[in-house]
């Protein structure tokens, strides 16, 4: 699953090549120049001018950044476009933003370099509080491929796993594609629980879960406390507990839960 939440990625791709940014973002724009503006989570940044060649600032070419990418600092690098000086921002090496020294306001005492670095800077941050806000995917892992992860040698990165906004380790007795509920009653089964299911079940190496994607609350809980003077079994206190359950999937949020099993044995 690539990813982070899809907002994110969405976000993001407002920040695309783009002839031209550095003006700043007005206070009341009007229709043609919030028509300029690149926002993100309707935060302005800045506010296209220029033109180069054939591309308007107000026409978005859409480029898909992936959640590698989004977690990448951003840099600047110096260029040259249609004979003008620009400074290129890039995202993970892949173009994101074009600025250029046709796009400075007047009245701004700034430089190329410093009016790219204050681009920068904003991004930047917006970049990181996105990624923050927006992260919330769990790593669901077995103990033992957990602590193959973290024993690995210096030379390969374990980066990834600073990624998730929470590891869950699951023993692999609990952690199974398919179970065989006991219902309680049927002869061999008055134990209640489950166990693997012998024709189906696969062993789960690891899940990755976007919070947002689970349905997952209690429906009805209805507990019911006998007391000694009411038990006509004991003289004693009898705790009955009734839970009804609700853990599903949105449909349109399946992309949101990636598992990985062993093979079937």
């Amino acid at each position: 699953m690539n990813r982070m939440s899809i907002v994110i990625l969405w976000a993001l791709a407002l920040l695309v090549l783009q002839p031209a940014l550095a003006a700043e973002p007005r206070q009341q724009p009007t229709a043609r120049e919030q028509a300029r503006t690149v926002t993100i989570f309707h935060q302005p940044v800045v506010m296209l001018q220029a033109t180069f060649g054939q591309t308007t600032p107000e026409e978005r070419v859409l480029r898909a950044f992936t959640e590698d990418d989004i977690r990448q600092p951003l840099r600047v690098v110096p260029v040259i476009r249609y004979g003008q000086p620009g400074r290129l921002l890039l995202m993970n090496g892949k173009p994101l933003l074009l600025l250029s020294q046709a796009d400075l306001d007047e009245g701004d005492d700034l430089t190329l370099d410093q009016a790219a670095q204050r681009v920068l800077a904003r991004m930047e941050a917006q970049r990181t509080s996105l990624q923050e806000q927006f992260n919330n995917r769990y790593l669901f892992i077995t103990p033992t491929l957990y602590g193959m992860i973290r024993d690995l040698d210096t030379t390969k990165s374990k980066e990834v796993l600073e990624t998730f906004a929470g590891i869950v380790k699951v023993p692999q007795s609990r952690f199974y594609t398919a179970i065989d509920q006991y219902d309680g009653t049927t002869s061999s089964e008055e134990a209640g629980g489950y166990v693997k299911d012998p024709t189906n079940g696969c062993d789960i190496n690891f899940m990755i879960i976007e919070k947002s994607a689970v349905i997952q609350f209690e429906k009805h809980v209805a507990p019911k406390i006998i007391t000694p003077e009411q038990n006509q079994s004991a003289d004693a206190y009898k705790f009955g507990y009734r839970n009804v359950g609700i853990a599903d999937v949105y449909e349109n949020k399946v992309a949101g839960i990636y598992l990985h099993h062993k093979a079937k044995a």
